[in-house]
């Protein structure tokens, strides 16, 4: 399981957890294609997603963690356990 750790500017640092197995190299790899992007964008993982601003983003931990799933799981609870309406402004 890896452990997401990121690092933004003027605000505390945010975890995350995905059960990914691939290799700590491979997987550090595709995440820092995050830093080429400049528009907010959303980070999944296989337990949580997070929108963030690339720009602000100072640095990612990521570390291979023996961290037990069900655990993980208590951590990780969706903000919206039902399905919302998001309302937007029409030009």
């Amino acid at each position: 399981m890896k452990k997401i750790s990121i690092f933004q500017e003027n605000s505390d640092k945010v975890e995350l957890f995905d059960l990914d197995s691939s290799d700590l190299q491979t997987y550090t790899k595709k995440l820092s294609s995050l830093f080429e992007l400049s528009n907010v964008s959303v980070l999944h993982t296989s337990t949580s997603s997070i929108i963030l601003r690339p720009i602000k983003v100072v640095s990612l931990l990521v570390t291979e963690t023996e961290e037990d799933e069900e655990k993980v799981e208590e951590v990780v609870k969706p903000i919206y356990p039902e399905p919302i309406d998001i309302i937007t402004d029409g030009d």
